[in-house]
């Protein structure tokens, strides 16, 4: 099964692919994770990419498509994964599907997550991160056990300087300038679901899982 994860920041479509993940038992496949993963490496596009994060700055739609080719042709992506982080344009819809083409998959659905952008703002601002394992906390809905602690690795965690409110609604009307032609052209190519974006990630997760059977059944 090919899922790709659509959603504004902090809409909850990275907590919902992991939770999928385990439930189908494919690969959770991030943006960030892939660029995280590159950068350990240390070669030469590691290094390109570290700097052009370090200095504020995108890494380009051409390495983004590098990098996705090199990990979704990684075994563990052979039945199927879920793809958060990309496309975030259309370049980038049409890159994708140059790599599903090279590769000989198609997408199975789109699930596109829905949260008002108050409520993501909220959200973000009581974010917390862990340093280590990436793990996710909310202050208000989802605690560590012990205070800015992570519960899985035991690393610190932080507040991302850019999750102040300011900075998220400005991020937010960024994605939303982008996403009505990202949604336009799956709702015509492809199959796609919005899953409302629950307080609770088992409803959340309850949700995405009903559309996703529905989904296997019909094949």
């Amino acid at each position: 099964m090919i899922i790709i994860m659509l959603g504004a920041p902090g809409s909850g479509k990275g907590t919902l692919a992991k939770g999928l993940s385990e439930k189908y038992n494919v690969p959770h496949v991030s943006t960030g994770d892939m660029l995280r993963e590159q950068i350990a490496q240390g070669d030469e596009l590691g290094k390109q990419i570290a700097s052009l994060i370090n200095k504020g700055n995108f890494v380009p739609d051409e390495m983004m498509y590098e990098i996705l080719v090199k990990r979704l042709n990684k075994k563990d992506c052979l039945n199927g994964f879920i793809l958060d982080g990309f496309p975030r344009d259309f370049n980038q819809i049409e890159l994708l599907n140059e790599a599903l083409d090279k590769l000989g998959k198609k997408i199975d659905i789109v699930l596109n997550m829905e949260l008002a952008d108050e409520k993501i703002v909220e959200r973000i601002f009581n974010r917390l991160v862990c340093q280590k394992c990436r793990e996710i906390y909310n202050l208000k809905n989802k605690p560590p056990k012990v205070e800015n602690i992570c519960d899985v690795c035991g690393a610190k965690l932080n507040k991302r300087k850019d999750d102040e409110p300011d900075v998220v609604r400005e991020r937010l009307k960024i994605y939303h300038n982008n996403c009505e032609e990202i949604l336009n052209y799956y709702e015509k190519n492809s199959t796609i679901k919005n899953v409302i974006s629950m307080e609770k990630l088992e409803d959340t997760l309850a949700n995405a899982i009903k559309i996703l059977d529905e989904i296997e059944e019909k094949k």
